[in-house]
């Protein structure tokens, strides 16, 4: 019995000592004393925790300060895409284009004045649709008089942009006459 007493006197004599280590000043701050009180784990996963949400804190602030992009232009023709995009470097304005769509966007701040600034440019150039009219997917109910007309526009966006390409012509807007459905099948 002896040996397990002094045993038991042997493991319980360290955890005596560190209680008696473990001095409180009485001259210091009482959230230091709360934190002295604390167990070294705890003491690390308050610290961890309090540089934790610091960095949370200062990258929504970050976050917050960024510019936020807005729609300039989307679904325009790769050339005229190269032109605005050469323009907009040289006015300096910061944009992005989205990878997916083509679409340019800038800041939010800068989009009505940079349409005006690219407009007196004469950009973009075709904003006539052609063909691409017909790929949109039509209704189950789309009657043959809606899909003439569909052809139609698509025909003289066509023809637009045709006329586009010559370098002195700044803009074109075609519209045709054709004969009444019950001439032509």
């Amino acid at each position: 019995m002896s040996d397990q007493a002094a045993n038991n006197l042997v493991q319980n004599e360290p955890q005596q000592n560190l209680a008696v280590n473990v001095q409180q000043p009485e001259n210091v701050h009482p959230a230091m004393k709360g934190l002295m009180g604390l167990t070294v784990f705890r003491q690390i996963g308050l610290m961890l925790g309090l540089a934790f949400s610091v960095a949370i804190g200062v990258a929504v602030v970050l976050w917050s300060q960024t510019p936020s992009y807005g729609l300039l232009f989307a679904g325009v023709a790769e050339k005229d895409a190269a032109e605005i995009l050469e323009e907009l470097d040289k006015l300096n304005v910061d944009y992005q284009v989205d990878s997916s769509s083509g679409a340019i966007m800038v800041p939010s701040s800068d989009i009505r004045s940079l349409k005006l600034k690219l407009a007196a440019q004469g950009l973009p150039k075709s904003d006539s649709l052609g063909y691409e009219l017909l790929d949109k997917e039509a209704g189950f109910g789309t009657s043959k008089s809606v899909e003439r007309v569909r052809f139609q526009r698509a025909l003289e966006g066509e023809i637009a942009r045709t006329i586009m390409t010559i370098n002195n012509v700044k803009s074109a807007r075609v519209l045709m006459a054709l004969p009444s459905p019950a001439y032509y099948p």
